[in-house]
């Protein structure tokens, strides 16, 4: 990963005249990214109430926690979870009550952090085997995507006066298909 130090070359005072980025405004849940780090770090089992978009009322989890992962300038949480014996991903604006448990975790085996979300657009991970998706851009348009990829595993596939065409290895997933509805009619999804 690289990282740009700005304040060793730009003065605080002189940074927003020559710099501007995209400001992440305040996000519920934000306060609790410091304690979900040292957790993670010391490797604490925890538990927390999780108020779900599809319930009325909060439930009571228990998780070993891994993984912070910032998508689209929201946080989440990712860890095991002992009680459906998988992986699963929370939504920290939705996570309260944090208690740290006196118990150690071992991290299972088949998690990788490194490459968990490979193949995902955004923070959707299933059982899904990736597809290859084959996508036909406009040219102009094309250009934007040549230049800045859509996701990793992309490759080029055509590029002339009358279209790009891209396959990328994803898990199709609700974010890749709104991204993609985001082109409206400058992109065709070929397969």
């Amino acid at each position: 990963m690289q990282t740009l130090n700005i304040r060793k070359i730009i003065k605080n005072d002189q940074i927003e005249k020559i710099i501007q980025v995209e400001k992440a405004y305040y996000f519920k849940g934000t306060e609790h990214l410091s304690v979900l780090m040292e957790y993670i770090k010391k490797s604490l089992v925890i538990s927390f109430d999780y108020h779900s978009f599809e319930r009325e009322a909060a439930k009571n989890h228990t998780l070993h926690p891994y993984l912070l992962k910032e998508y689209r300038n929201r946080w989440y949480l990712v860890g095991y979870h002992p009680e459906y014996n998988q992986i699963r991903t929370f939504g920290i604006d939705r996570i309260t009550n944090i208690l740290a448990q006196k118990v150690k975790y071992k991290m299972v085996d088949t998690f990788d952090p490194a490459t968990y979300f490979q193949h995902s657009f955004g923070i959707t991970i299933s059982s899904n085997i990736p597809d290859e998706v084959v996508l036909s851009f406009a040219p102009l348009e094309g250009k934007y995507i040549k230049n800045q990829s859509l996701h990793g595993t992309q490759k080029l596939l055509v590029d002339n006066e009358k279209e790009v065409r891209i396959s990328i290895n994803v898990i199709v997933s609700y974010e890749l298909t709104m991204h993609l509805l985001s082109y409206g009619d400058q992109v065709k999804v070929l397969k």
